[in-house]
């Protein structure tokens, strides 16, 4: 991503990345305090990008934190704009 994330997306980076585990959009806008179609329309662009990966489980559409990706990641993380 050229631009670097912006502050949603690694809001929704920092969360699915804390628990390691798949979620549902609904349950990342309610843990994270942003709206559903907010969170709808950034999973689709990470899961786009590779930064997080889709799954179906139990006939729901999950996301879940692409760790290949952690390290490319992790600069962006680190270097917050002032």
């Amino acid at each position: 991503m050229e631009k670097g994330l912006n502050d949603v997306e690694k809001r929704i980076l920092k969360y699915l990345y804390t628990y390691k585990t798949s979620f549902p959009v609904n349950y990342i806008a309610q843990k994270t305090g942003l709206s559903w179609a907010t969170v709808n329309s950034y999973v689709e662009k990470l899961e786009e990008e590779g930064y997080i990966i889709y799954e179906k489980r139990l006939g729901k559409d999950m996301y879940k934190f692409n760790f290949d990706r952690w390290k490319e990641l992790r600069e962006q993380f680190k270097n917050k704009p002032k």
